[in-house]
């Protein structure tokens, strides 16, 4: 029994590497890298098609806006190494008018297929929303006959994400794609049937608004964990500038006034994530007066954004909107495809919230309409492609990034704890996004595990990847019975290049309230603060657990005690609490005095088998130059 619980020891040991200040990046075009002839691209889609494990490209190309225009489509598959290859011709689709792709799972089999929002004449319109079916290895089928419904629009947009909460990605496109200015028009709402069939049910469904939208993302706006679409376009004075559409849980929408006025007459992207981590989505936005960027800070319903101009050179006619934390700072940094300056744009965040243009994009001439993330040579870096059009040379760049590689682990921005336990099923939902978010879009990897207990004890357990469903939202769905009285889901996070969140647990019910036992006997340090030590998790065999602590010294370090039994004996003018079979030091305290080591828990160890835990850190504002946690009890479930 003792051999089993020392197997804590190595998962207990497991450290995140602290993350070093970074240098000013660059993002400088490798020429080498895409070999793209000079055609008029709308939008790029960044995923991995083949299934290789490393990031390929597909381009939107279309040669106006409105009517005619048909151009082939392109693919480039990447070899990890930061090279692309022609692959343009296994799309296997004619020529047609594309103004934006995106990457979906349409029919759940595990691969990405391609979504375009097609233009054509209005308000008479003749073209049907194109999907091509991707068979694992990057060979489509255009498939948009059979799948796609017979309504024809003229769209600048097209986006997917679950608005019912079944499972599948449903899609939304807008209608009005004329010339620059657009035309209003009936957005559109497709269901998905979860294999890939789509419905439109505009009429049931989505509000009745005519409105000039040239932008739309999904995501969920007012925190009740569904998604929301959020709408960005512009008319004349007195016309409404942008639309929010808001979700009732079911995938019907009515139209909430917040955002009506937070786009201008020249605004044709807005672009959302967390810009002041508080943990809702901010928007971007492109002209947010006359032609300067700025951003709107999310206040919730009813309280329209408060808006704020970046500085620094600004005021060019742009196009593309998306967010990156470039400098490894814990903030996100605005980036602009500029249309008419140039170079790209970036809006650097500094410590108060402030957006101040950087420079650090090579100089290069062109006319940039979308651009996209994604690590093409895996060295740890997100690098940028860019998509271009309308005017200038029109050949697509990459851009390798030489700054800092990305430390910084995906964070959860909110997650969802259900008031009481549902048999039949209980939905558990994540928002969380990592240092890049683009159309809704983030580098965010999920998993989960969880339990479920009946009468005190564990009735179930098991465990999956988080459902994505949009907005940078993830699903859980738990199966329980009408005997079921607790569940638990551990989530798991962590990004394409590594780094991984400390595991976060949303727990409904009864869950055994004798797992952690708290046994005071802190010692308090500077600032009269005492640390304080939490577990969580359920201490069953094979789970996800965590040891949290705050309140401690900041920036300074710690050793976790572990041990088999309890001796509370007098130690450096406070009481050690466990006795100190395994002590951990060096252990590094952030700068908000907290530190979380999460651990799995062995299989094997019988139910009722206890442990105890306690920090001591190194303070010199303790008795004898230490501060000390509360000790803390687990008791194995078994």
């Amino acid at each position: 029994m003792l051999r089993s619980i020392r197997a804590l020891a190595p998962s207990l040991a497991a450290l995140a590497l602290l993350t070093a200040p970074a240098a000013a990046q660059q993002f400088v075009r490798d020429a080498a890298a895409l070999s793209s002839p000079a055609t008029w691209t709308n939008g790029v889609a960044v995923g991995d098609f083949d299934a290789d494990g490393f990031e390929d490209l597909a381009f939107a190309n279309g040669l106006d806006y409105g009517p005619g225009g048909a151009l082939p489509q392109r693919l480039y598959l990447g070899d990890g190494a930061g090279n692309f290859t022609d692959a343009s011709s296994q799309l296997n689709v004619a020529n047609f008018n594309a103004q934006m792709v995106i990457a979906e799972d349409c029919d759940n089999d595990g691969d990405l297929d391609l979504i375009y929002a097609p233009a054509g004449p209005f308000p008479a319109t003749n073209k049907r929303a194109r999907i091509l079916i991707n068979d694992g290895t990057a060979n489509f089928t255009d498939e948009s006959l059979t799948r796609m419904p017979l309504t024809t629009m003229s769209a600048w947009c097209v986006v997917a994400a679950d608005f019912d909460n079944d499972g599948d990605r449903d899609l939304a496109l807008n209608d009005g794609c004329l010339n620059f200015t657009g035309m209003p028009g009936q957005a559109k709402l497709f269901q998905n049937d979860g294999a890939g069939f789509y419905t439109d049910v505009t009429a049931t469904h989505a509000p009745v608004e005519i409105y000039n939208s040239q932008d739309l993302i999904c995501f969920d706006y007012d925190g009740d964990f569904d998604i929301d679409i959020a709408h960005a376009g512009f008319g004349s004075s007195g016309q409404k500038r942008s639309s929010l559409w808001i979700n009732d849980g079911t995938g019907h929408f009515t139209i909430d006034s917040t955002l009506d006025d937070l786009c201008t007459s020249n605004s044709y992207e807005v672009d959302w994530s967390d810009l002041d981590n508080d943990g809702d989505w901010d928007a971007a936005v492109q002209s947010i007066v006359g032609q300067n960027e700025g951003w709107g800070e999310n206040r919730g319903l009813g309280v329209p954004p408060p808006e704020t101009t970046f500085s620094g050179t600004n005021g060019n006619d742009d196009n593309e909107m998306a967010s990156m934390d470039f400098d490894n700072d814990g903030d996100m940094d605005v980036f602009v495809g500029s249309l008419s300056g140039n170079r790209e744009k970036v809006y650097e965040q500094d410590a108060f919230g402030v957006f101040n243009r950087v420079n650090i994009f090579e100089q290069i001439t062109d006319s940039t309409l979308d651009l996209g993330f994604g690590d093409f040579d895996d060295d740890g870096r997100h690098d940028v492609v860019t998509a271009q059009g309308e005017s200038g040379v029109q050949i697509n760049k990459i851009y390798d990034n030489n700054g800092p590689i990305d430390t910084i682990a995906p964070r959860v921005l909110a997650m969802e704890v259900p008031g009481s336990v549902v048999a039949g099923g209980q939905d558990f939902h994540l928002f969380a996004q990592d240092d890049w978010v683009d159309d809704g879009i983030s580098n965010v990897l999920v998993s989960y595990n969880w339990q479920t207990f009946s009468g005190g004890a564990v009735e179930a357990a098991g465990g999956d990847d988080g459902y994505f469903q949009g907005g940078c939202m993830w699903l859980a769905q738990i199966p329980t019975t009408g005997a079921t009285d607790g569940v638990a889901v551990t989530w798991s996070l962590s990004d394409d290049v590594g780094n991984a969140a400390a595991p976060v647990i949303a727990a409904v019910g009864d869950i055994r309230s004798d797992t952690w036992t708290d046994l005071g006997n802190g010692l308090a340090g500077s600032g009269a603060l005492t640390p304080a030590l939490f577990g969580s998790g359920p201490l069953t065999g094979g789970s996800a657990n965590v040891l949290s602590l705050d309140d401690a010294l900041a920036s300074s370090t710690t050793a976790l005690v572990v041990g088999f039994s309890q001796i509370d004996a007098a130690f450096k003018g406070g009481v050690l609490v466990p006795a100190a079979d395994l002590v951990i030091p060096g252990l590094p305290v952030g700068a908000g005095g907290s530190f979380a080591l999460p651990f799995t828990w062995p299989m094997g160890v019988p139910a009722g088998v206890d442990v105890w835990f306690q920090h001591w850190v190194t303070d010199a504002g303790g008795p004898k130059g230490f501060s000390a946690s509360n000790g803390l009890k687990g008791r194995s479930q078994g």
